[in-house]
């Protein structure tokens, strides 16, 4: 299953955020943004990374949220440099348009 994984950690729990984009690049997703990060997991593995993030932030201040993605042919859509790609579960770009 595609995820996106989001996380809203203050800057006082900055060794957090740190061990959570970790935890996060081991499993093998993506950081996307500073705070964001997506990829292709078995339902086991999220459920794994979540453990492990839930014990780093017991009794700290911090939100994760994780989103998974229903599997489509056609995922979403990344607008960059004037063209639109449009993307797969599979992070393929399956076309793109040039504007």
């Amino acid at each position: 299953m595609y995820y996106v994984v989001v996380y809203d950690i203050p800057e006082t729990e900055g060794t957090l955020r740190e061990r959570i984009a970790k935890i996060l690049k081991d499993y093998g997703l993506e950081r996307v943004q500073y705070s964001v990060f997506t990829g292709v997991l078995s339902k086991n593995l999220m459920e794994m990374a979540m453990l492990e993030i839930l014990d780093e932030i017991k009794g700290k201040t911090g939100d994760v949220k994780v989103y998974p993605v229903i599997d489509s042919k056609q995922l979403g859509i990344h607008i960059q440099d004037g063209n639109i790609e449009y993307v797969t579960w599979r992070n393929e770009v399956s076309h793109v348009l040039t504007i």
